[in-house]
C-alpha cells in the first residue's frame, strides 16, 4: 500500500497517518545525520552548542515519532539486539564520564 488513500467522493488524495508518521521518522533520521555532520565540522563553540541543541531536539522528536510507529505496529524494523544496545549505551556513558570508569 502506498499510504495514499482516496477521499470520500471528492477524489482528493489524502496521506494516511501511517505514511505521515513514517515520513517524519525518516526525515528526522536524515536531520540527525546532518546535525552530526555539522557538529563534526564546526569549530566555533557557540555555534557547535547550537547544533548540539538542535540535535537533541531532533533526537527527542525522533524518539516520540518512533514510539508512535512501534505502538501502532507500523515499524518494519526489528528492535535492536538487547546486548548490542546495552554495549552502545555503556560506551556512550563511558565517553561522557570517563572519570567514573577508571580502573
Amino acid at each position: 500500500m502506498s499510504g495514499i488513500a482516496w477521499g470520500r467522493g471528492g477524489g482528493e488524495r489524502v496521506l494516511s497517518e501511517r505514511a505521515m508518521a513514517l515520513d517524519v521518522v525518516y526525515s528526522l533520521r536524515f536531520e540527525l545525520t546532518q546535525d552530526s555532520r555539522s557538529l563534526t565540522v564546526c569549530s566555533h563553540p557557540e555555534v557547535r552548542e547550537a547544533f548540539r541543541e538542535l540535535a537533541l531536539g531532533h533526537e527527542a522528536m525522533l524518539a516520540e515519532a518512533a514510539a508512535l510507529v512501534r505502538r501502532k505496529g507500523w515499524s518494519r524494523e526489528p528492535d535492536a539486539n538487547a546486548w548490542v544496545a546495552s554495549q552502545l549505551v555503556y560506551h556512550v556513558e563511558r565517553s561522557r564520564r570517563p572519570e567514573e570508569f577508571k580502573r
